[in-house]
């Protein structure tokens, strides 16, 4: 493998992470060195900003349920004394969890709790325009669904304008309709993405 063509991508946690990664933000804080830039960074409709109040607000449903999930529902994965899990197939009572953690507003707790880790060091946009992201010059791609209601198109929208603002090589679209998990339609060919990678990659 050619290390020097490297594309970091993910979608939703993911997408933060490929964010995160390539531009090498909140590595300081956690107190080791970020890895050298990859060639390109891809954002499938990322979390971004932990400051968000909507990762904050409860929401009694969340708004795309009709119902409140009870904590005895997650006991199993709420509690660090019980075994780690580390795979979740569709229908298992772990697939509930995040629709928890936005129905209570509890992402900060769930990710930093007891860290002393300001959250800020976690987030995209605020790190581009202090300086913290210091391979902000990646190219990158994010795209990003209007209506998604599982992460607001508005952390997508943030770091966009920021690596706007400093000039930075970033190509947006903006999926009118689209939820999340949009790409999951077999119709949906991510074209302008992959176009993106190819030319990042020199493919």
């Amino acid at each position: 493998m050619d290390s020097s063509r490297i594309c970091i991508s993910g979608g939703s946690a993911g997408g933060w992470l490929a964010l995160l990664t390539g531009m090498g933000i909140s590595f300081e804080a956690c107190g080791i060195s970020p890895p050298a830039p990859p060639t390109s960074i891809a954002a499938i409709y990322p979390i971004s900003d932990l400051n968000d109040p909507f990762w904050h607000t409860k929401q009694h449903p969340v708004s795309y349920m009709d119902r409140v999930i009870k904590t005895e529902e997650l006991t199993d994965y709420l509690d660090a004394s019980k075994p780690m899990v580390d795979s979740c197939p569709l229908g298992c009572p772990r697939c509930k969890f995040y629709h928890y953690m936005i129905q209570e507003g509890i992402l900060e707790d769930l990710l930093l709790e007891g860290t002393g880790i300001n959250p800020t060091e976690f987030s995209v946009a605020p790190a581009i325009k202090s300086g913290k992201a210091p391979h902000a010059n990646v190219p990158t791609f994010v795209v990003h669904g209007t209506i998604d209601d599982k992460v607001p198109v508005v952390q997508a929208d943030d770091v966009v304008e920021a690596m706007k603002a400093k000039g930075l090589s970033v190509e947006y679209e903006k999926v009118e309709g689209a939820d999340h998990l949009f790409d999951r339609d077999e119709k949906v060919d991510m074209g302008q993405m992959y176009a993106f990678v190819k030319k990042t990659l020199g493919a």
